[in-house]
């Protein structure tokens, strides 16, 4: 990794000030094989990284996830540091879809962060609350349909909804109903 200047950080991985910011030293990058997948273990359940994983060694980190398998086996895959007022998260690696959606559902519990829409989102589905509308976008090739927690109101349609059918690469703008 690179320095502005296009010079080598010494001293190992992450370079510079991120070492002390992420509390980990990485050792080595393993590259692993078009369609090889790594088992991780996090929250007692297994998941799968692929692409590369990082062996690295705690500087005051907590491991959150670990590799499953090969000389790697139980070595950090994930993990959490608290710096200043908050926490920096290292990922060692490309992690599926399923890890990385458990992952955030336990940084929005955490956190107590409140969605802008009252709804389970699909995958490439977002929801942004800009004053009493809600902009609602879907970045899939494919439709996507999604159940409201109470109705709304289609400011594209005029028409009142309980459940939101989005085209691929569709858009609604909602208002909320109050009662």
């Amino acid at each position: 990794v690179m320095d502005r200047d296009d010079l080598c950080y010494l001293g190992g991985f992450p370079g510079g000030r991120l070492k002390a910011l992420f509390g980990v030293w990485v050792e080595e990058t393993d590259a692993l094989y078009d369609g090889e997948r790594m088992p991780v273990i996090y929250n007692g359940k297994t998941y799968a990284a692929r692409d590369v994983c990082d062996i690295m060694h705690l500087q005051g980190a907590a491991a959150l996830a670990t590799y499953g398998d090969r000389f790697y086996a139980g070595t950090p895959a994930l993990t959490a540091h608290a710096f200043g007022k908050g926490r920096a998260y290292y990922a060692g690696s490309r992690f599926d879809d399923a890890l990385i959606a458990d992952f955030t559902d336990t940084l929005i519990n955490e956190t107590g962060l409140t969605p802008d829409l009252d709804a389970t989102l699909p995958l490439c589905v977002t929801a942004r609350r800009r004053g009493d509308l809600i902009f609602v976008m879907n970045f899939s090739a494919a439709p996507a349909s999604l159940p409201l927690g109470h109705s709304y109101s289609d400011h594209l349609t005029g028409q009142t909804v309980s459940t939101l059918a989005l085209p691929a690469y569709g858009y609604a703008v909602l208002e909320e109903i109050k009662k």
